[in-house]
C-alpha cells in the first residue's frame, strides 16, 4: 500500500472501516453472494466477527482485509465500465467464464481469494484497456 494510501486510511480507521464494509456489502447485495462466500472473500473464518459486521459494530479492519475490499471494488468498478447494463455487470461475477476453466469468477476467487482476487482484477483491467485500444 502506498504510503499516501497508508496515511490517510490511518487518519480515522475506524470510519474508513465502517465505509469500506458498507460499500462491501452493497456490492455483495448486487452480486447476491452469500454470507458464506463473503466472509470468505474477507478472509475471515470467524463467524462472530462477520455477524459484529454486518450489524454495523465496527472495529478498525486490518490492512488485509481493507486490501481484499479494494480488490472488490475495483472489480465492481470494472465491471461497470465493461457493462452499460447494471444486470450483466452484476451477474457477471457468478456466470461460467472460460477465462476462469468454465467456472465463474466468483468461484475461481472463492478458491484462494487472496491471490484470485487481484488477478480477476488484473484481468478485467487488461479487458478494459483492450476495450480502449480497439476505439
Amino acid at each position: 500500500m502506498s504510503l499516501l494510501k497508508h496515511e490517510i486510511l490511518n487518519k480515522n480507521p475506524k470510519r474508513t472501516s465502517e465505509i469500506a464494509l458498507r460499500v462491501f456489502f452493497n456490492i455483495m447485495t448486487k452480486w447476491e453472494v452469500t454470507k458464506k462466500e463473503q466472509t470468505n472473500l474477507l478472509g475471515q473464518s470467524s463467524e462472530q466477527l462477520f455477524k459484529s459486521w454486518k450489524q454495523d459494530i465496527i472495529i478498525t479492519l486490518s490492512d488485509d482485509t481493507l486490501l481484499r475490499i479494494s480488490y472488490v471494488l475495483g472489480i465492481y468498478k470494472a465491471l461497470g465500465t465493461l457493462f452499460s447494463d447494471k444486470k450483466l455487470a452484476h451477474a457477471w461475477i457468478t456466470r461460467e467464464n472460460q477465462i476462469f476453466d468454465n467456472s465463474s469468477a466468483l468461484d475461481f476467487i472463492l478458491k484462494d481469494s487472496a491471490n484470485n482476487l487481484p488477478q480477476v482484477r488484473k484481468y478485467l483491467d487488461s479487458q478494459i484497456t483492450d476495450e480502449i485500444i480497439k476505439n
